[in-house]
């Protein structure tokens, strides 16, 4: 109640005069002192100001004008000496999100703007003392709550916290407010017209006055509130027209190459920049090598903010992407449920990812490991939606992290704090943006993080072999040959920028060298060892192409089939166990051609999966084959697949080892 009848300003020491006010009616224009005079009387006459006589322990602060929306002026208190003596109070505040929160896509809203809100508010009589001003020779101080006082908006909105509660919890009306505005909402046109009535109705009966050019009390789906337009239609905000137009004009005179700039100026534009973001989605991306510029140079001149700067050519592309895009600009309400989850995590050898039943993993290279673990985590995150996530589009991705710093950076678009982070964080979301995927992430605790945890340790360093970048551009010179994909490559590996990877990786164009057709392609192979069965050359089907040495092909690609992934391989095995060849051969003729590419399929990956396990491909035992089997299910494939393999393994084991083992394996539960 004290605020009602007579708030009390909390002081956490006496106010004291600090500084004689000079005249003022000399700093302003002919017609701005017309505007105050105005001003005066119509405060005079509405009771908000009185006429006073010189006090002991008085505080006389200054007067300045401040242009509103609609081309007015507003009278503001200049309280800051006074605001040093003011306690600070920690308020929440229902900000422009909580609005968004309630939008629901059809719902309609209407709007009320309170009239002179503050001035409804009356000082403490005892405390009217510290609220004086002087003009044209005549004292006069403030009988009301003033703008400019720090504690002006937290007493206002303690005052009003009530009447809300009351109108959400009693009168069942979804409702928002933030000082002199509100917000409401109804599923329907009648239901959004009852509301704004009942409130109207509560708000005159406790003494405060609708501004009504302000106030929106016809019911839309489109409305302007706090300078965003919230649409239920399209579901987003966006900047307001006028808001638009203004931050392009002042982004367009900051863009003169070389030009100097004061510290100061720039430092506002940063503050403008990032007051839209509720409205322009991603608009984090595009504003913090204007704030490394502004650090830096206040750093060389010390401090000081009056002091010229240029702005670097990051900062250039920076200011020109918000004038090309901000009148397209936008933020969706609701993003949705993420349609797939990636867990990640990086250690000091390399990182894994694990998405469903897919994953991926890999090791870091010599420079990489050098860097900070907080990077390694973000690199983790990249490498893992890069591999695991390149099909997909128009969606929503979970990332999650048990570093709390890439957790950070992913959903804030970057960082100040270090610079690498930053600019990896705005890849990540560049690759995003292209796709347009939207992504957030979500910290999980360590203990929970078990299987990208045990990806990014359990690795094997030896499978990243390569020739040297002499000897590959040796070898190109000898041939006179210039190949266009890297068949058998990696991350860290490959001589080409189109390559072909054996495992999900993030930068590979293909996926499995022997899933694609190498015709329109002039390639360089290296293939991994792997490939040499009975540790002699094979061949592939089409040309005769040496596997035992690095490749570049004279003519045409051979199609798909090398070593053990071939029928051709599966008659060698099964003449080198004493198998006739005759016998052989109706063997093979007696499978369809629609088995043979099945079988081709697992035995490819029976191959990959032995070299991961050092293992030799043509011994095996049904303890290997069951986690084989196992390794398959959580890629994704069925059980019906997994009978296929098994009877692929099945006929590869009978050309290598005892009947019994095979047996074992194809009769094996």
């Amino acid at each position: 109640m004290d605020i009602v009848r007579h708030c009390h300003i909390d002081f956490w020491e006496t106010p004291r005069q600090r500084q004689w006010v000079a005249k003022l009616e000399d700093r302003f224009l002919k017609k701005e002192r017309q505007i105050i005079d105005i001003q005066i009387q119509e405060f005079l006459q509405k009771g908000i100001i009185s006429r006073s006589i010189f006090q002991e322990e008085q505080i006389i602060s200054p007067i300045f004008l401040r242009p509103k929306p609609d081309g007015s002026h507003r009278v503001i208190f200049n309280l800051k000496s006074l605001n040093d003596s003011v306690v600070y109070q920690h308020f929440k505040l229902d900000t422009l999100e909580k609005a968004i929160q309630l939008v629901r896509p059809g719902c309609y809203m209407a709007s009320l703007d309170l009239k002179d809100a503050y001035y409804s508010v009356p000082i403490a009589l005892e405390q009217q003392r510290y609220l004086k001003f002087l003009w044209r020779g005549v004292l006069y101080q403030f009988q009301c709550l003033p703008m400019g006082l720090t504690s002006s908006p937290p007493l206002f909105t303690k005052l009003l916290k009530p009447v809300f509660g009351h109108l959400r919890a009693q009168c069942r009306i979804s409702c928002t407010g933030y000082i002199d505005d509100s917000l409401y909402l109804g599923e329907t046109v009648q239901e959004c017209m009852t509301n704004i009535h009942t409130a109207v109705q509560l708000f005159i009966s406790l003494g405060f006055h609708i501004h009504p050019k302000k106030s929106v009390i016809v019911p839309s789906q489109s409305i302007e509130y706090l300078g965003f337009v919230l649409s239920s239609v399209t579901m987003t905000v966006k900047l307001t027209d006028a808001k638009i137009s203004k931050y392009v004009k002042l982004c367009k005179g900051f863009l003169t190459v070389y030009k100097k700039h004061k510290i100061r100026d720039v430092a506002s534009l940063i503050g403008k920049l990032t007051s839209t973001f509720p409205g322009v989605q991603y608009g984090p991306l595009h504003y913090r090598h204007l704030e490394q510029d502004k650090t830096e140079a206040l750093k060389q001149c010390g401090g000081g903010y009056e002091a010229p700067m240029v702005l670097s050519n990051a900062s250039l592309r920076d200011l020109q992407w918000w004038v090309t895009n901000l009148d397209t600009a936008f933020r969706n309400i609701h993003i949705g449920e993420p349609e797939c989850i990636v867990h990640t995590d990086a250690s000091l050898t390399g990182w894994g990812a694990k998405c469903e039943r897919m994953s991926a993993q890999g090791i870091w290279s010599s420079g990489e490991k050098c860097r900070p673990i907080n990077y390694l985590e973000l690199l983790a995150i990249q490498c893992g939606l890069q591999s695991l996530c390149r099909v997909h589009h128009d969606c929503h991705i979970r990332i999650l992290s048990d570093n709390v710093t890439a957790v950070t950076y992913i959903n804030a678009m970057g960082g100040s704090k270090s610079e690498g982070c930053d600019i990896l964080a705005t890849e990540i979301w560049d690759w995003a943006i292209t796709r347009q995927v939207w992504l957030s992430a979500v910290h999980t605790p360590g203990a929970e993080n078990t299987e990208a945890d045990s990806l990014s340790r359990n690795l094997n360093p030896n499978l990243e072999w390569s020739l040297t970048d002499r000897a590959f551009t040796r070898i190109l010179e000898d041939f006179c040959f210039t190949p266009s994909v890297d068949l058998f490559a990696s991350r860290l590996n490959h001589k080409l920028e189109t390559y072909v990877s054996w495992k999900p990786d993030p930068f590979a164009t293909f996926i499995d060298a022997f899933t694609i057709d190498w015709g329109p392609h002039s390639f360089y192979a290296f293939p991994p060892f792997c490939l040499h069965v009975g540790g002699s050359s094979s061949s592939l089907q089409g040309n005769q192409i040496e596997l035992d040495a690095p490749l570049i092909p004279p003519g045409p690609s051979p199609q798909l089939s090398t070593g053990i992934t071939s029928m051709q391989g599966i008659r060698e095995s099964l003449v080198s166990s004493g198998i006739s060849a005759n016998i052989a051969d109706v063997i093979l003729s007696s499978w369809r051609q629609g088995t043979i590419k099945q079988y081709n399929v697992f035995l490819k990956k029976w191959t990959e999966f032995c070299l991961s396990r050092q293992t030799n491909s043509l011994s095996s035992s049904v303890p290997l084959v069951l986690e084989f089997l196992h390794h398959l299910y959580t890629q994704g494939y069925s059980y019906s697949s997994l009978n296929t393999a098994r009877s692929a393994l099945s006929a590869l084991c009978l050309s290598s080892q005892a009947h019994s083992e095979s047996d074992a394996i194809g009769k094996h539960p």
